[in-house]
Parts: structure tokens; C-alpha cells; sequence
């Protein structure tokens, strides 16, 4: 049987927050990332996804479970 590979990178759609004025609306940009990298992620109230690399947490757009999905985990229950 042929095995699976996993996706070299991921697409996702980071929310990046100015912090210089807050009050403008967050901008949206596409990103790209090697799920390899991923320390951990983990969902927000807001519906978006905080995921965590080595240095930095990045918070995208797309649901937890979205994520998962993307990264292939199955979360078992």
C-alpha cells in the first residue's frame, strides 16, 4: 500500500493586529506553513485559531477544527 505524505505547507489566513491603532479593522493576508513546525494549536472564543511555532504565535482565520483538517490530525473522541 502506498503511503500518504503529509503537505509540505499549509495555507492559512493569518489575522495580523496593528498595534499601533487598534481601532482600525485587522488586515488579512495569506500564509504559508510547514505544519512540521506547529507547536501547538488551540481555538478562541472569536472562532479563530491561535497556532503556535518555536518563536512566535501566529492567529489565523480558520476554525480549530478547519486546522486540524489541513494538518491531517484526527483528534480521537
Amino acid at each position: 500500500m502506498p503511503k500518504v505524505q503529509k503537505p509540505k505547507f499549509i495555507e492559512l489566513t493569518e489575522i495580523v493586529q496593528d498595534t499601533i491603532t487598534s481601532t482600525t479593522k485587522p488586515r488579512r493576508r495569506t500564509i504559508a506553513i510547514n505544519p512540521d513546525k506547529i507547536q501547538c494549536a488551540y481555538g478562541e472564543t472569536t472562532g479563530y485559531t491561535i497556532i503556535q511555532m518555536r518563536r512566535e504565535n501566529i492567529k489565523v482565520q480558520e476554525s480549530y477544527d478547519d486546522v486540524l483538517a489541513k494538518i491531517n490530525i484526527e483528534i480521537p473522541f
